[in-house]
């Protein structure tokens, strides 16, 4: 074997040894940042003595008069239900004004007083309900407000709804993104087929960033050495490494809205209620100066009679500053 065999040996060697010590080193620091310096994968709920609580009832309601903490390393923020299995402040009667939405008109990581419906409700003096539910799009949040219309009978003068959209990156925890998965798997349930996946966010090529991004949520969720990352980097991390969304995934989620937001102006029509839609975003479209495409595609898929009033500029700022970093948007 020639100098130039020799070489190529060894400096293959060298990499096989600099890749062992490398995976066993990221090993060690993963079980020893578990040891000292743990963070949870997410928001938990909890009780006063730190035991897991359930919250979540069904799909339309929560665990009725529930006291419980949200806790993640971002904050413990004392919550509640009330008997309605609502988000207190309940309205004593059946409400005027209806606040939809997700995890953000819950009030994820707030104290009761703190959300956004409960402050606005007490400065109007209005009789509100916070139909917010964590983790839902657009489809469920419509299933949610048609089960207090249909089957409890409540005929409220408005409906407020809170999209929480991003066009150039569709993942969970977006509405276009959520509620066309929603929409899926509710088509899969009703054909007996059980939900199928779909692909959402997969962007156009391959290599190791792209799985990376891809599997981040997997990678938060499992990894303690990534919470660390996000806690300490989230903000930059999120505007850097958001993927790149294709025209036909956007289209898939645009149409899911548009389908659900037609269906909620037709009940505004039978139960003679004012629609306003409200339009949130992800920090990271607010820092990369995205949100004018993501209120395009929201106001495309809205029904020409309603406007879609867009939260952009009153966080235009300093967007960083108005998220929790471990939270995904």
């Amino acid at each position: 074997m020639g100098k130039i065999g020799t070489r190529i040996r060894n400096a293959l060697v060298n990499t096989a040894i600099l890749l062992v010590v490398s995976v066993v080193g990221l090993i060690v620091l993963e079980f020893a940042s578990r040891i000292f310096y743990p963070l949870p994968a997410g928001t938990a709920f909890r009780d006063a003595d730190g035991n897991f609580v359930e919250v979540f009832l069904s799909d339309t309601l929560l665990v009725p008069n529930a006291f419980f903490y949200q806790y993640s390393p971002d904050f413990n923020a004392p919550s509640s239900t009330g008997p309605l299995g609502l988000r207190t402040p309940e309205p004593k009667s059946p409400p005027e004004l209806i606040l939809l939405g997700d995890s953000f008109t819950f009030g994820q990581g707030l104290a009761d007083d703190q959300t956004f419906p409960a402050i606005y409700c007490r400065e109007t003096k209005e009789s509100c309900a916070n139909l917010g539910y964590p983790g839902t799009g657009t489809y469920r949040q419509v299933e949610i407000l048609e089960h207090w219309l249909g089957e409890v009978g409540w005929r409220p003068r408005e409906v407020k709804l809170f999209v929480f959209a991003m066009a150039s990156d569709l993942n969970a925890g977006n509405d276009l993104f959520d509620t066309a998965t929603e929409i899926r798997a509710a088509s899969d349930w009703d054909s007996g087929r059980g939900p199928q996946p779909i692909s959402g966010a997969d962007a156009a090529g391959g290599g190791v960033l792209n799985w990376l991004l891809t599997n981040r949520q997997w990678l938060r969720v499992n990894s303690n050495l990534v919470r660390i990352l996000v806690v300490q980097f989230g903000p930059a991390l999120r505007t850097w490494f958001s993927l790149e969304q294709s025209t036909a995934d956007l289209g898939v989620g645009v149409e899911a809205v548009r389908s659900q937001l037609a269906r909620l102006d037709a009940m505004s029509s039978k139960y003679n209620f004012s629609l306003s839609i409200y339009l949130l975003h992800p920090m990271q479209d607010l820092v990369r100066q995205t949100h004018r495409e993501t209120a395009d595609a929201v106001r495309s898929a809205a029904p020409g009679r309603v406007d879609v009033i867009d939260t952009a500029v009153a966080l235009l700022n300093d967007p960083a500053q108005f998220f929790f970093p471990l939270m995904d948007t």
